[in-house]
């Protein structure tokens, strides 16, 4: 400290230097509370969206829990709601009412592919419709469940796999959200587990393949240069030591033997 009570300029330089260490670490620490409180913040939130989407979900089911969607019955827009009553008391031997419909409109905006969507005012009226279906078995006529985008992917995994464990002779059905093959229940999940060890495995066996035919490829020019890549040093020179005993390549034994011939001549 110099005379008078004055500071040097390196006392100048550590107070400085001190207090600018202590403003970075008070700077510091609220800095990762407001990040902590953000990330609190940030996680209660998705919480929070998680929980409304799930909401959102059961409220679109439970608004669709009445419908179907009737494809095939090549209809014509008027007197749409007649036609349709009468199509299906025919097809299915029963006795539905106007005052059974709650709403009748048509969905799709092809001709070819344009399906009937009836809200009924009660579910055992279409609870009636899926215990006659088994009728519509030799028709172009099909009924399907009115579902929602989430739930329409997940149908589409279990009738894929419905399918297959058919076609291997398997006892397979659908229960709910879930498949039963063979007294066994698959998630949707487990299913989609399943097929992206398929893949895996189809993939597997796709490589392989791949490397049998270059191998069995013997004219190939490429297949016979990786062979040669692939020779050990150990087989190398035992093939050196196999050419040194041929009469077209180069020898020590015939060198010197040529020599003497020359040398005696």
């Amino acid at each position: 400290m110099m005379s008078g009570g004055e500071l040097s300029t390196r006392e100048l330089y550590e107070l400085l230097k001190k207090s600018q260490e202590e403003q970075t670490e008070i700077i510091t620490k609220e800095i990762n509370k407001n990040k902590e409180e953000l990330e609190k913040k940030l996680l209660e939130t998705e919480k929070q969206i998680i929980v409304l989407e799930e909401r959102n979900l059961t409220l679109e089911r439970q608004l669709k829990k009445n419908n179907i969607i009737v494809f095939g019955l090549n209809q014509t827009p008027e007197n749409l709601l007649e036609q349709t009553l009468a199509n299906l008391n025919n097809l299915l031997g029963l006795n539905l009412q106007k005052h059974d419909i709650n709403n009748l409109y048509e969905i799709g905006k092809h001709e070819g592919n344009k399906g009937v969507l009836i809200q009924f005012v009660s579910f055992l009226n279409k609870k009636n419709i899926f215990k006659n279906i088994a009728k519509l078995k030799n028709t172009k006529i099909s009924i399907v469940n009115d579902l929602c985008p989430q739930d329409r992917e997940k149908q589409k995994v279990l009738v894929k796999h419905l399918k297959a464990a058919r076609e291997n002779n398997k006892k397979a059905r659908i229960r709910g959200f879930k498949l039963e093959i063979n007294d066994k229940l698959y998630s949707v999940e487990e299913l989609e587990n399943l097929d992206s060890e398929s893949e895996f495995e189809s993939q597997s066996e796709e490589d392989t393949d791949i490397g049998g035919e270059e191998e069995s490829s013997l004219n190939q020019k490429p297949t016979e240069k990786k062979k040669r890549n692939r020779t050990s040093p150990v087989s190398a020179r035992e093939t050196k030591k196999r050419r040194g005993h041929t009469g077209n390549n180069f020898s020590p034994k015939n060198t010197r033997a040529k020599t003497s011939e020359k040398s005696a001549k």
